[in-house]
Formats: C-alpha cells, structure tokens, sequence
C-alpha cells in the first residue's frame, strides 16, 4: 500500500518531479563515469604488482669510448666485454650487504625496452611480453609463484625453460596444472620450451593492469655472448639493514675503481624507486590521477551539494504538506519514511534510465582499459556504488527537514498550507 501511495504522490507532482527526474538521470551518468575512474584507479593502485622494489637498485656500466685515450685495444686487454661484466657482477655480489644481483633485459619493472611474441601450446596461442632475466631476478624482485614462495625453476632452470605469469598460463593451459608443461617457442616453430613454473600476475608499473609475460632463462653464456651496456639491466637488492640513504653514494666511491676492468666501468648507481618515479612521471601516470582525481573530486563535491540542495529546499517547501499529515494523524516517523520513499523511487526510475545509457556508453568502448578490463563486475560494481551513494544523499537530504517538518504543530502547520 505505501508504495501505490508513493507512486500516487509522484504523480500528483508529475510536473515538477518530471524535473528532477531528469536531474536525476544526468547526474547518475555523470556520477557513474567519475565513479568508474576512481573504482578502476583505486582498484589497479592497491592490488598488487607482483614485484618488490624496495632495497632495490639498477647499477649502470658503460664501455670506454673507441676515440678516447683510455680506451684499451685487444692486444693491451684480450678478455672480451661480456668476460669483463662477469668479472663485474661478481665483485658487485661480494660488496657488503648485497643480498643478490640479477641480469634482465626488457624485464625489470619501469622498464622503456619491450619485446612482445605469440607462445604456442597444441592449438592455443598467446602473445606475451618477453623478459630476459637470470635466476636471482626472482629473488631481487620477490616475484613469487603461485603456491606463495619465490618464484623459482621447479623442473630445473636451464636454457630452454621458461617461468609462466598467471595470465598466460591460465590461457595456454586452460583448467590445468601449466608447470612441466611443453610449449613452442617464439623464437623458432620447431623450438620446443618447458613450463619451469607460474608466477603471480606481473605488472610493469602501479599504474598498468597486469599484462603477459614469459621468462625465457639468462644464462652466464648468454649474457658473455650478447652483452650490450646499454641494454642489460643489473639489479641487486640490498639486505633491509645495511640499506640507507647513501648507499648507493657509498656504493659509487668504493666501488668506482674495482668495477673500471678493462673498457667497462661504472656509470651509476640509483635505487629503483627513483626510477619508477621518473618513469612514472615522464609517461604522465602520475600526474594524470592527480589531475582527474582532482576534477573527479570537484564533481563529487558539486553532485554532492546539487542533490542534496534539490532534496532539502523540496522537503522545505512541503511543510505545509507534511504538518497537515501530521495533524491528521500520520505518525511523524511514518511520514518521514514516505518521503524517503518518494525520492528513492524517483531515484530508481531514473537511475534505471540512466545506466542504459551507461551500459551504451561501455558497449561503444568510450571507457578507459588502460587500467581494467570491461567486464560485468566492473560495470555493476560501479552502477551499485553510483545507486548507494546518490541515495544516501537524497535520504540525507529529505531526512532532516522532513524531521523538522513533523514536528510542527497543527497551527503552524495550516499557516504553512
């Protein structure tokens, strides 16, 4: 009954609610777009990355230049580059407090090189980003596996193994266990790889969702023969207590002489962190969630005082209405109920109205994927959000001048009428 009554109040005021209806409908779209942002934001900042960048750093090599006087010629130094980077590594692995020193190409996190390749398991194919590492890149990074520890070669890491993110696995090997598993590899039809083990979903940055990606095995061999300072990305993660702020100055002036072997020397060392950070601003990422979380908080705020001011001045402007019930005999908290009601229904015919529209608007691509994929969870958690956060407003909105409004006493209330 109360609701055939609610529906009857509408339509008596039909003119007037016509009005805020359609209020009511932009104002879901509008809401419902900045609250998609910010799901999707929030979401992607707070899940994790699958890696560990703190107590990290990238050292940086460089060769001596051909035209400089301090380049050494085969004859004065026989020992090849990648001979002379091993060398390096190892002094670098015995510094104090190094836990342990990893090589990568196109792997490590905030990385500018990629390189993407189709893997091939029976009929199922799967393009995936390509990263270089050796064994310790898993320990610098805590990339872990699956079951919960450091992601490591199960079946043995050896040239021709490969280590699998989630996203790939669960692909290739749909409803199976991937690890042991064969599959072909990229680099030739007939080369055939195995599945060493799965990690975690891996992500470049904060800012990206999770994207594919197969480790193909680095080993001392292959880094010898195909080593380019330029390319190579050395990373080592410093033990938690021996970390401070001037490690890596310390690092540079102590180590400075014993990493200068034959051409090679050390061009710098900087924490990872600052990388990330560079990276970050110099592609926009972090700028970019300032800025709409700014404009997204400026609508919030204008949603916010535009509904609620609508609802307040309406439930003000039928006191008379409302005294007159009340002196009639309707219990005031009944009263208030029905004018909840009232505008939660408003509320929902409208909103129904408005998330086709949005339905529309997902269907046509015109929302962002950079950071989560259209789905529909995405879209009915974000719909269900933008619903309880419009009807919070209106209910605060008619509650409280809907309370005063009861408690007039007939006199007022026919002053009012």
């Amino acid at each position: 009954m109360m609701i055939k009554h609610v529906f009857k109040m509408i339509w008596n005021q039909r003119k007037l609610n016509a009005w805020i209806g359609a209020e009511l409908l932009l104002i879901s779209v509008v809401l419902w777009y900045v609250v998609d942002f910010m799901f999707t934001t929030f979401t992607l900042l707070y899940s994790p990355t699958g890696f560990d960048i703190s107590h990290t750093y990238q050292v940086d090599f460089e060769l001596v230049d051909k035209q400089s006087d301090d380049f050494l010629t085969a004859e004065q130094h026989p020992a090849r580059p990648g001979d002379d980077f091993m060398t390096a590594l190892d002094r670098i692995r015995a510094y104090p407090g190094v836990e342990c020193v990893s090589v990568s190409l196109w792997g490590m996190p905030y990385s500018h090189g990629n390189s993407w390749a189709p893997l091939r398991a029976d009929t199922l194919s799967k393009q995936a980003q390509v990263r270089f590492v050796t064994p310790d890149f898993f320990r610098v990074f805590r990339v872990h596996s699956l079951d919960g520890g450091l992601a490591t070669a199960k079946r043995g890491w050896k040239s021709g193994s490969v280590l699998l993110s989630a996203d790939v696995a669960a692909d290739l090997f749909p409803g199976q266990e991937a690890t042991g598993k064969e599959l072909l590899s990229p680099f030739g039809d007939s080369v055939v790889v195995k599945v060493a083990d799965v990690t975690t979903l891996y992500r470049m940055t904060e800012y990206d969702k999770p994207n594919n990606s197969v480790f193909f095995y680095a080993g001392n061999d292959d880094i010898i023969e195909q080593y380019d300072p330029g390319s190579m990305e050395v990373c080592l993660r410093v033990e938690a207590d021996k970390d401070g702020a001037d490690f890596a100055q310390t690092f540079r002036r102590q180590m400075k002489e014993q990493l200068r072997i034959g051409n090679l020397y050390l061009m710098d060392i900087r924490p990872v962190q600052d990388i990330a950070d560079s990276y970050n601003k110099g592609r926009g990422n972090s700028n970019e969630v300032r800025e709409y979380g700014a404009i997204a908080f400026f609508l919030l705020v204008n949603i916010f005082l535009g509904i609620l001011g609508t609802f307040w001045f309406r439930t003000q402007g039928r006191k008379g209405e409302m005294g007159l019930r009340v002196a009639l005999g309707s219990a005031p908290s009944r009263l208030q109920g029905l004018l909840i009601a009232e505008g939660l229904v408003l509320l929902t015919v409208s909103f129904a109205v408005a998330m086709l529209i949005a339905l529309n608007i997902t269907l046509t691509d015109l929302l962002d994927t950079k950071r989560m994929d259209l789905s529909v969870s995405r879209f009915l958690i974000t719909a269900a959000i933008t619903y309880v956060t419009m009807a919070v407003i209106i209910i605060a909105g008619i509650w409280y001048p809907a309370h005063q409004a009861a408690r007039l006493t007939p006199a007022e209330a026919l002053r009012y009428e």
